[in-house]
């Protein structure tokens, strides 16, 4: 996580192939991009994609996940 974000959406990619996830994760970061976020933006559109493709870390997430409020 970057800063102190207003929200938080967590997106997970489980295709069999690795390269496919890699691929659908830079679509999404494009996707972001295109929608006029930006870690360099103002506030309104500050964010983008995180990316975490580290085992270790993504396990860390799976953890957290349960205890988010979704609200």
């Amino acid at each position: 996580m970057r800063g102190d974000p207003d929200a938080v959406l967590i997106v997970e990619f489980a295709e069999e192939d690795q390269a496919e996830n890699i691929r659908r994760l830079k679509q999404l970061g494009e996707l972001m991009a295109d929608l006029g976020f930006g870690w360099d933006h103002p506030k309104r559109k500050w964010g983008g994609v995180v990316e975490l493709t580290e085992p270790s870390l993504q396990t860390g997430i799976a953890s957290f996940a349960p205890r988010v409020s979704m609200s």
